[in-house]
């Protein structure tokens, strides 16, 4: 949405849309990662994960340094956001689903596995 944009509000949109997606990734993955993750190892996860988030952030600022001299640059530097989303999609779809979610299906059996 943001780097198709071709005025203010279909960019600000997009900024929203990427902003509440942010903040339900930052909110949630943690919770998920403590609850499904084993005993043994569930820090060095949450800490990996707080590592590749804020990794992140020198990325951006080199993708953009990068794209900075070209007249669309912008679009590039926000198209690789979405590149980013849509690899941690797809991830989702492969992860098992949390033991409280299970339980509160009626399938405690698999929750307890």
């Amino acid at each position: 949405v943001q780097a198709t944009s071709c005025g203010l509000g279909q960019l600000l949109a997009g900024r929203f849309a990427s902003g509440v997606g942010t903040g339900l990734f930052s909110t949630v993955l943690p919770l998920y990662i403590s609850e499904v993750a084993p005993v043994r190892t569930r820090g060095t996860y949450l800490v990996m994960y707080q590592l590749m988030l804020t990794a992140g952030i020198p990325a951006a600022a080199v993708v953009n340094e990068a794209v900075k001299h070209l007249q669309h640059g912008w679009r590039y530097s926000i198209a690789v956001q979405a590149v980013v989303a849509l690899v941690l999609l797809v991830g989702m779809l492969f992860m098992p689903r949390s033991p409280r979610w299970l339980v509160l299906q009626g399938r405690r059996d698999e929750a307890l596995r």
